[in-house]
């Protein structure tokens, strides 16, 4: 009886580390190209702004409307529903 139990953890220690070994060799190319692809598109920015010192690229149009202008809804009552 024991050793059915032993022969059986020993089949089932060698069948998980067959498939982790093919795993990684069918995900290893994935796995580097994913890696290349972080390290080359996140890089840090090259140039900092120093002592505070802050650039505006960006300033947009001033076409908006006034928030003066902007008036209110139509007020709506409610009723609490009960069941």
């Amino acid at each position: 009886m024991i050793w059915v139990l032993i022969k059986f953890l020993l089949i089932a220690y060698l069948i998980y580390k067959l498939v982790g070994f093919v795993v990684r060799l069918l995900f290893a190319n994935a796995f580097q190209q994913q890696k290349v692809y972080n390290q080359n598109n996140h890089q840090a920015p090259k140039h900092k702004p120093s002592g505070g010192n802050v650039s505006i690229d960006y300033v947009p149009d001033n076409n908006t409307k006034n928030p003066g202008s902007i008036k209110g809804g139509e007020y709506v009552d409610y009723e609490d529903v009960k069941d």
